[in-house]
């Protein structure tokens, strides 16, 4: 005597609460990527626009004649500190 059973079991799928849940997580989670990314941008944008103006003030200021000794900007007195 022989039992039948279904060949595949039945899966049941997210009932409609469960996928409007979902949905509002996945809508959640791409706003704050989102917002993360422009928040990256906008900074990458202000970092370029302070290393442009600092370009061009050092190249309007020029270096001048700098001391190699005792200059804060390498030199013998940079390294050992001696003087």
């Amino acid at each position: 005597m022989c039992v039948g059973r279904p060949a595949r079991p039945t899966v049941q799928g997210p009932t409609a609460e469960e996928k409007a849940e979902m949905e509002r997580a996945k809508k959640a989670e791409k706003d704050a990527r989102e917002q993360r990314e422009a928040e990256e941008r906008r900074r990458r944008e202000e970092a370029r626009e302070r290393g442009v103006e600092a370009t061009a003030k050092q190249q309007r200021r020029g270096s001048g004649a700098t001391s190699l000794l005792t200059g804060g900007r390498g030199g013998m007195g940079y390294f050992d500190e001696t003087l």
